[in-house]
C-alpha cells in the first residue's frame, strides 16, 4: 500500500490512465510520444529495473581481504553533511552515507589500534565534515591519536590528492596500501582516483543501496528508485568528467 501512496508512483498510474485513454481515442500510434516519456520514467524510477543495474555497479569492488590489516592506513571519505551544521559536535546532520560509512571505519580503527585513520571531508558552510566525521569517531571510542583529519576538499579527486599529501608526510613504502572506506556505488570511481594518485587501495564499501532480488511487480515508480538512480548518474557523470580531465 505504501507503494501506491508514493506521489511517483501516483504519476506513473495517472500517466498510464491518460496513455490508454489516448490509445483509445486517437489510436496507439500517435501517442507515442507519451509513451516514450513514460517508458523513461519506468527506467529511471521502477525499483525491479534500478535496484538490480545499481548492485550489478556495486560488485564491482566487494569488500577485500586486506593483507597486513591491522597495520594499513584507513581512509574514511564523508558522505555529505547538511549545511545547517555549525560545529563538528552536531553527527545528527550527517547524511546517511556519511554516518555508515564513519561507523565503518570506527570498526576497522578499533580492531587495529596502530592503524592511523585519515578522516577525509571539506567545508561545506561552517564547518568541515571531516571534523563532523570524527567527532563521531570519538564517540565510538576512536582515540584522537589516531585520527588524522584533511578539512580542505571539495570532491572526490581532492580526497585523493590532500590525502596522498597528507600521508607523504608520515608513511611510505607498504603504507601506501590504503583501506578505503566509502559507499560501495562510489568505491569504483574513489577507488580509481586514489590509485590514480599512487595509492594502493583495497576496498571497505561501507553500504550498499542496490538490491539484488526484487519483485518483477516492482515496476511502479517509487521515489526511493529515483533517488538511487540521480546517485549512480552522479558516479557515471564524475567517471566521464575526470576521464575527460585527465584525472583518471
Amino acid at each position: 500500500m505504501d507503494a501506491l501512496l508514493d506521489p511517483l508512483a501516483l504519476l506513473g498510474f495517472l500517466l498510464f490512465i491518460y496513455l490508454l485513454y489516448r490509445a483509445v481515442k486517437v489510436g496507439v500510434k500517435r501517442i507515442w510520444p507519451a509513451a516514450g516519456f513514460a517508458a523513461l520514467l519506468l527506467m529511471v524510477s521502477a525499483p525491479a529495473i534500478v535496484n538490480p543495474l545499481i548492485a550489478s555497479y556495486e560488485a564491482i569492488y566487494p569488500e577485500q581481504s586486506c593483507a597486513a590489516s591491522e597495520v594499513l592506513p584507513i581512509v574514511l571519505l564523508g558522505g555529505g553533511v547538511d549545511g545547517r551544521a555549525t560545529s563538528p559536535e552536531q553527527i545528527a546532520y550527517l547524511h546517511s552515507a556519511g554516518y555508515k560509512r564513519t561507523v565503518k571505519a570506527s570498526d576497522l580503527a578499533l580492531a587495529s589500534p596502530d592503524a592511523p585513520v585519515y578522516v577525509s571531508g571539506g567545508i561545506y558552510r561552517d564547518v568541515a565534515e571531516a571534523e563532523v566525521m570524527a567527532h563521531l569517531l570519538r564517540r565510538l571510542g576512536v582515540p584522537s591519536a589516531q585520527l588524522r583529519l584533511e578539512t580542505e576538499s571539495a570532491n572526490t579527486f581532492e580526497n585523493a590528492k590532500l590525502v596522498a599529501k597528507l600521508m607523504g608526510e608520515e608513511v611510505d613504502g607498504e603504507a601506501r596500501t590504503i583501506r578505503l572506506v566509502t559507499s560501495a556505488v562510489h568505491m569504483p570511481r574513489a577507488a580509481a582516483v586514489f590509485e590514480a594518485v599512487g595509492l594502493r587501495v583495497c576496498a571497505v564499501p561501507a553500504e550498499y543501496v542496490g538490491l539484488k532480488q526484487v519483485p518483477w511487480m516492482a515496476l511502479l515508480p517509487q521515489s526511493s528508485a529515483l533517488v538511487k538512480t540521480a546517485a549512480f548518474s552522479h558516479e557515471l557523470i564524475g567517471w566521464v568528467f575526470y576521464k575527460l580531465s585527465g584525472r583518471l
